[in-house]
């Protein structure tokens, strides 16, 4: 049996009530049988889809694939949604990025398949694959780059980059890029411009960390700048040697507890550490200094890895590592460097994507159910939902014609902003304005941005639901109703 959404009040009062109760109510809705059932289906399933194809090919698993972006209404519609999901969205003329309703592009995204594309081989399956996912979320994620640190500190985004530009290999070596991109390429003396490979000072223009312009990340086209020479097959091919080096480390490791309990003297054991290809390129790896590495003495090596043990995990000693946690520890930092630490699978064979989607489905569902009962609750949880997001729209108008181009939330601020229909007739840049003074006469501030405040959210909810009470006109049980209809008949 289906759990019933519990709305024993209309108007601001029942927005109350279901706000107080909506984790409780989303929970009970959620473990009802069919509710169950769907979603149960769909974490088992989803894992061995392998195309757009297939998942329109599987009705139930495209009812909560849609179900989850409010695109239930499309389920009759296979062809079409396969195309958006094949097409993908890296491209401006992709069909999700051509349609008004942003649900399509944000189902696309999340699905990844448009990025699978046909590779001659099959050999490279799986290297190629995380090429392509990392790929998409270069394109998804690059722009919030800001700062040196920020992407040092996302091995993706920068696996990426220098992929990009043939350095795979600078990758765990953190320091030495951050002083790439600290010195830019003004200085004749700075370290771009002090190496043999040219790549170097591309790629530090490329991001524009130190010039005066800024940095570029947020420009337009700029990722498709950055991957436009991207040979994926080869830099999968890159990709694999360096998985096989990685797997060669991780075996090298578990000798590491043997090195420490030797009973040799510290220095001994380091000399060892140091000796051993592997160990050595796990520790300089983990302690970003790798590409420096080799070019130290044996002294400058020893004090660059207690040093980095040091500030890694609190002491120098190499007897440290007797304990296996820690050797654990040591092998999270060498992953992370080397950029093996996530999963090379498809986004929607992920152990985290359907639990994503899901959590969606849920919210989605319930909300639906909600306006079975009462309309005016769904369009307000609807408004809850995607408000904050386009609250942080890069400009002012983007955010204010995202609402005006989504029925629902534009239906929640007409009401609340006592617009007439007529208003829809204007011509856009009209309607912008009179949807800002409103915004400022009832709220206060016409500013986009107001939204990323629930409380604002909540003031706006407020004057919608009592506008819509008041369109709505008194309900049988209001008192007086009977004559109230009366004269309002008769005036």
């Amino acid at each position: 049996m289906t759990f019933q959404p519990v709305l024993p009040l209309s108007g601001y009062a029942g927005w109350q009530y279901l706000q107080s109760t909506l984790e409780s109510q989303q929970e009970r809705f959620s473990q009802s049988a069919g509710q169950a059932a769907d979603r149960q289906y769909f974490k088992e399933n989803i894992g061995s889809v392998s195309s757009a194809e297939e998942l329109v090919g599987d009705f139930r698993l495209m009812r909560v694939a849609l179900g989850a972006y409010g695109l239930q209404d499309d389920l009759p519609n296979r062809a079409f949604i396969e195309q958006v999901l094949s097409q993908g969205t890296d491209d401006r003329t992709d069909l999700a990025n051509r349609l008004a309703n942003k649900s399509y592009q944000q189902l696309s995204d999340a699905f990844g398949f448009g990025s699978a594309k046909e590779i001659a081989d099959p050999s490279l399956s799986s290297n190629v694959d995380l090429v392509l996912n990392d790929e998409q979320y270069f394109r998804r994620n690059i722009d919030s780059v800001q700062t040196v640190d920020d992407l040092l500190s996302d091995t993706r985004l920068l696996r990426m980059a220098l992929g990009s530009y043939g350095l795979l290999e600078d990758l765990p070596d953190k320091t030495f890029l951050k002083d790439l991109f600290d010195q830019g390429t003004s200085a004749p003396s700075a370290l771009a411009n002090q190496l043999e490979n040219p790549a170097y000072k591309e790629l530090v223009n490329a991001f524009g960390f130190s010039s005066d312009q800024g940095v570029r990340t947020a420009e337009p086209g700029f990722a498709s700048g950055v991957l436009g020479g991207l040979d994926r097959i080869g830099f999968a091919a890159e990709l694999e040697a360096a998985e096989n080096s990685f797997r060669l480390s991780l075996d090298a490791a578990q000798g590491l507890a043997g090195i420490a309990l030797s009973g040799e003297n510290d220095t001994a054991q380091w000399v060892n550490v140091v000796t051993d290809p592997a160990l050595r390129d796990v520790f300089a790896s983990a302690f970003g200094i790798s590409r420096s590495f080799d070019r130290m003495s044996l002294d400058q090596q020893l004090a660059a890895l207690r040093d980095g043990a040091e500030a890694a995990f609190g002491s120098p000693d190499l007897a440290q590592f007797s304990d296996t946690s820690r050797i654990d520890d040591l092998m999270d930092l060498y992953a992370d460097a080397v950029g093996f630490d996530g999963d090379i699978l498809p986004p929607w064979q992920t152990t985290s994507f359907a639990d994503e989607i899901l959590t969606r489905f849920d919210r989605q569902q319930f909300e639906i159910a909600v306006g079975e009962q009462d309309q005016d609750m769904r369009l307000a949880l609807n408004l809850t939902r995607e408000l904050p997001a386009i609250a942080a729209s890069p400009s002012d108008t983007t955010g204010w014609l995202t609402i005006l181009g989504n029925p629902p939330l534009r239906t929640v601020f007409e009401t609340a902003f006592a617009l007439p229909a007529a208003v829809g007739s204007l011509d856009l840049d009209q309607q912008l304005v009179e949807f800002r003074e409103a915004s400022q006469r009832v709220l206060g501030s016409s500013d986009i941005g107001q939204f990323s405040d629930p409380g604002n959210i909540d003031v706006l909810i407020r004057s919608f639901t009592a506008n819509s009470l008041l369109q709505q006109g008194p309900s049988a049980t209001t008192r007086g109703a009977a004559a109230i209809t009366l004269l309002q008949n008769l005036a």
